[in-house]
């Protein structure tokens, strides 16, 4: 069984059955959260393991934003905001390596310079 598929399928029957019980487009809205929502919980779990994952955030913002505001504004960031949030954990992720490289970098050239390591092999560039 695909786990994604199964989640997102609750997560459609979930908001699905709530916004039909209640009559409130907003719950219905929320259907697309609930995946988020677990796979963030998962996420934050996960802090206490060695690769921690983290998207909880993500689910809180959409669940802010469709409970503040009009459905139209809601539906629409609802379909903008995983692209979003996406982006910025790229860019983030882009930005952490190389600052790991750097420091990596100056941590070998001290290294070198106490004679502690061998000399840096010539790259390219």
């Amino acid at each position: 069984m695909d786990a994604i598929g199964i989640l997102v399928l609750i997560g459609i029957v979930v908001g699905t059955a709530l916004g039909l019980a209640s009559g409130n487009a907003h719950l219905v809205l929320l259907d697309g959260t609930v995946p988020t929502v677990v796979f963030g919980a998962v996420c934050l779990g996960s802090l206490w393991s060695s690769r921690p994952l983290m998207f909880l955030a993500e689910a809180a913002a959409q669940v802010l934003v469709i409970e503040t505001s009009s459905t139209g504004t809601a539906k629409a960031t609802s379909n903008v905001m995983p692209l979003a949030f996406a982006a910025i954990v790229v860019a983030w992720n882009i930005s952490y390596a190389k600052r790991g490289r750097r420091q990596g970098e100056l941590a070998a050239d001290a290294a070198r310079a106490r004679g502690d390591a061998p000399p840096a092999m010539p790259t390219e560039r």
